[in-house]
């Protein structure tokens, strides 16, 4: 009877597969930035919006824009719209909105980093960003963050 030697991969076999792992792994992780950076925005917008309907619907309901202005949390638990207050008023980037009177007595919720993406990479002009996003949209505020992009 003849006995079949099996071939151990060789060390050159073990590399050249490692190599292709790794510019897989590459091309994934070039790809996936692109994808988190569109998830933060998807959030921004989603989480200001929803944010921005609640507290006029509880302005609506008896709420004064000072209290809002100034405990939107508190608001929007008390609404029961809300299951996490917390969340709903962070921006994509983990930072809080900021919620800023405006001229008409109203509000925004303005967040500098998706400003500045609006503006810089999506190459938005301000009048666009009005029609597009007005609940977030304030004229002196665009401004400040094309100046500084």
């Amino acid at each position: 009877m003849k006995i079949k030697r099996r071939h151990p991969l060789t060390i050159i076999e073990i590399m050249i597969v490692i190599f292709i792992i790794s510019i897989v792994g590459g091309v994934m992780s070039y790809n996936m930035k692109g994808s988190l950076v569109k998830g933060r925005v998807f959030k921004s917008e989603a989480a200001s919006k929803e944010a921005y309907d609640i507290l006029s619907l509880e302005m609506a309901s008896g709420s004064t824009l000072e209290r809002v202005l100034s405990n939107p949390e508190s608001v929007l638990k008390e609404s029961g719209l809300v299951k996490n207050p917390k969340k709903i008023l962070e921006d994509g980037w983990g930072k809080k909105f900021q919620l800023l009177q405006t001229e008409d007595d109203d509000f925004i919720l303005y967040s500098k980093e998706w400003t500045q993406y609006l503006i810089k990479d999506k190459k938005m002009k301000p009048k666009e960003i009005q029609e597009e996003y007005p609940w977030a949209y304030n004229r002196k505020v665009v401004n400040e963050a094309e100046a500084t992009s």
